[in-house]
């Protein structure tokens, strides 16, 4: 029971890695989602990741400020690179009593890799973990 989210607090929706990813007017325009893949060229130098991330609001918890932080993680949990950011859904008129909103985000996240392996993106709202996506960074050139 403790994975349902509640009613009165925002949720994350889902979280995609991409190659590209715009958040224009409430829209989500990616391109490469879904990967669990990255090759990296040089493990010295900063790759960027692109996340696509929908928060939902509910009705309750519109007009306040909630914190969103998405960190890319070794796989034992030490932090690499991370982005802070908070989020405000205010309550259109047109909107019915009641309804909730979706919040669409894009993110880059510059990070340098310490070596190939595994490693995990982790959303957070209001500083509780909310979702998480594990993925695989890989040698672009397999050695000789």
């Amino acid at each position: 029971m403790d994975d349902i989210p509640s009613f009165d607090e925002p949720a994350v929706e889902f979280l995609i890695l991409a190659d590209h990813v715009e958040a224009i007017h409430g829209k989500l325009y990616m391109m490469g989602g879904g990967w669990e893949n990255i090759a990296v060229h040089d493990f010295e130098s900063p790759v960027t990741l692109e996340i696509a991330v929908s928060v939902d609001v509910p009705w309750n918890a519109t007009n306040r400020p909630h914190t969103i932080s998405v960190s890319v993680q070794t796989a034992d949990a030490e932090i690499l690179a991370n982005v802070d950011g908070n989020i405000v859904a205010g309550r259109p008129a047109t909107i019915e009593h009641g309804a909730s909103q979706r919040t669409m985000l894009s993110m880059k996240i510059p990070v340098t890799f310490p070596s190939a392996g595994t490693y995990v993106v982790v959303a957070s709202l209001n500083e509780v973990p909310a979702k998480r996506v594990t993925f695989r960074a890989i040698p672009a050139h397999p050695p000789h």
